[in-house]
């Protein structure tokens, strides 16, 4: 028997506290606002077009540099940065960036897209204040993951570089700084000036500058004299070596 059509212009009108249907205005204000960090060009149009496919992520700025991504960050106030650091045999830069990412937009989550499951560059990263830590290797389902974790603050770290991690005994290096942080301390013990130690280390003043600042929170300590004092107490060098005045 043919289904009796229903007449629409009879019906009566649905209760008025029905929720209507949603509309594509309501799915992207509950979209993830994300920024893509630092990533090479081409890859990183890659993931964004991969992002939008899967839905639910609005990518509204994909940055270069540090500089760019502090002002997309303060100027956007995404829910996640997903931050790619670009291949270093250490993890300064990517310290640096975190740290200003986070002071750019203190509730904007970053994850870090690496490409190395180092346990020592995970743990600097999660240590950093990183929410999230993924691995482009892998599939892109655990990226999704990772985001969608990192927006609503709740870390996620990939299963291979947790393993790698445990493997190594510890997420966090047993001293709290790391490798650059330590030759810069014993620069600055020594009595070397930013500029200096920059042109010593192949750095920026700018970064050299952050490096200190996040060493003396890291420490909890306030002043040269006190580097001083760590750096002879913890072994970094050689208190002889001290020439200059403080």
């Amino acid at each position: 028997m043919r289904r009796e059509e229903r007449d629409l212009s009879t019906a009566e009108p649905k209760s008025s506290n029905e929720s209507p249907l949603p509309t594509d205005a309501d799915a992207e204000s509950r979209a993830i606002r994300l920024i893509l960090a630092d990533g090479p060009l081409l890859i990183s149009s890659a993931i964004a077009s991969l992002l939008t496919a899967a839905g639910g992520i609005d990518v509204v700025a994909i940055t270069s540099g540090l500089d760019d991504s502090i002002r997309a960050a303060a100027g956007h106030k995404p829910e996640v940065v997903l931050y790619h650091p670009p291949e270093a045999d250490n993890s300064d830069a990517m310290i640096v960036m975190i740290s200003a990412l986070r002071t750019a937009s203190p509730n904007s989550k970053v994850v870090i897209l690496a490409d190395s499951d180092r346990p020592d560059q995970a743990g600097d990263a999660l240590a950093a204040g990183a929410a999230g830590y993924v691995l482009r290797s892998e599939d892109p389902a655990e990226l999704l993951k990772a985001i969608d974790r990192g927006s609503v603050d709740s870390p996620w770290i990939s299963a291979q570089v947790t393993v790698a991690i445990t493997m190594a005994g510890s997420g966090v290096k047993s001293s709290p700084l790391t490798e650059r942080e330590q030759q810069i301390i014993e620069a600055v013990a020594l009595g070397h000036t930013n500029s200096e130690i920059a042109e010593q280390l192949n750095l920026s003043v700018r970064t050299i500058e952050s490096h200190r600042a996040r060493i003396l929170r890291k420490l909890d300590l306030s002043t040269r004299a006190d580097l001083v004092n760590y750096a002879i107490a913890n072994g970094l060098f050689d208190s002889s070596k001290l020439t200059k005045g403080s």
